[in-house]
């Protein structure tokens, strides 16, 4: 798993059945990631209502394919399980971990909900 930022959407027209009603995002990953392909980001298939400028959790291979609702395998190798409010490393505490997030609450209960 890692934490990365959404920075973009994907759009397909065509898709596999089983990617129907998900959303593709671009997901830029924080910190140290060294895949196996050299890039600077990822495409993911959202089950989390992610949307652009959200910091995200990341699942890949098997445990991602397993993640749909409706209990049915997705052909996805990268999968957004969670909006991430907040953690902490040895540098301190990012983000809101304790749920007191004053620029969601400016923002309306739709950014509320979302969280």
């Amino acid at each position: 798993m890692l934490i990365g930022r959404v920075v973009g959407t994907v759009w397909a027209t065509r898709r596999a059945p089983a990617l129907s009603g998900h959303k593709l995002l671009i997901v830029a990953p924080d910190g140290w990631y060294r895949p196996s392909v050299r890039t600077g980001h990822l495409v993911c298939l959202d089950v989390a209502a992610a949307g652009v400028g959200d910091r995200v959790l990341v699942s890949f291979g098997d445990p991602a394919r397993s993640t749909s609702p409706e209990g049915e395998r997705t052909p996805a190798e990268a999968v957004v399980l969670a909006v991430v409010d907040g953690w902490s490393d040895e540098r301190g505490t990012h983000g809101d971990v304790l749920g007191g997030d004053t620029a969601a609450a400016a923002a309306g209960p739709t950014a509320q909900a979302r969280r």
